[in-house]
């Protein structure tokens, strides 16, 4: 994803060190990049929940699986409904 402002990327900015980097959506104390606030995060929940499709319930959560192995667009409507969830984009774009 790149360009963003979840912690791992704005902490970067802020010179503190990336296991430092702390989900501010959750309080799980994970480091707060891509990979948990799509796959982990208690915040996202529901958003995976309602996109339950494109995971392999049998097996755990994996981004190449989840970016590589299903409908483009169903996985950028999910990407942008958890950034939505977690108050990094408007309501309006979910």
């Amino acid at each position: 994803m790149g360009s963003h402002s979840l912690p791992v990327e704005t902490g970067r900015f802020a010179k503190i060190d990336r296991q430092d980097r702390c989900c501010t959506f959750c309080d799980s104390g994970a480091v707060g990049d891509e990979k948990h606030v799509l796959m982990e995060c208690p915040t996202t929940d529901v958003v995976r929940q309602r996109f339950s499709c494109l995971f392999d319930m049998a097996a755990p959560p994996c981004m190449c699986q989840l970016v590589w192995g299903g409908d483009s667009l169903m996985v950028a409507e999910f990407m942008v409904a958890c950034l939505g969830e977690v108050g990094l984009i408007g309501s309006s774009a979910q």
